[in-house]
């Protein structure tokens, strides 16, 4: 199992007209707040509710304090990355259908960011 996926928490599981969402608590580390998301209404393989060990593609949604991250304005975080050719830049950036190793991958850079 990848370093991240032992650290993602419920934060909540709600049922909505049949239909299980769940969120997971974001991951913090240094400025860096990930989230990563897999739930029926989330962009996730399997798209259903499961575990979060059956995952092996998530959703993500990257910020600090004062703002949103993305591609565009934020190479140090995803220059080299798999996961930029996936993100999609705008108002609100998120990242869908990320594979488990890409996801991982993200998670290291913050880290190794974060111990600069």
């Amino acid at each position: 199992m990848s370093e991240f996926v032992s650290l993602l928490e419920t934060k909540s599981d709600e049922t909505h007209y049949g239909h299980r969402r769940r969120h997971m608590k974001a991951l913090e580390v240094g400025p860096y707040t990930l989230s990563v998301q897999a739930s029926e209404f989330h962009y996730c393989t399997p798209r259903v509710t499961v575990p979060v060990e059956e995952y092996t593609e998530w959703e993500c949604a990257l910020w600090t304090e004062e703002r949103w991250l993305s591609v565009e304005k934020d190479p140090e975080v995803f220059d080299g990355l798999a996961v930029a050719k996936q993100w999609e830049d705008g108002e609100s950036p998120v990242g869908g259908y990320l594979p488990t190793a890409d996801v991982q991958a993200l998670w290291d850079r913050l880290n190794e960011l974060s111990d600069v």
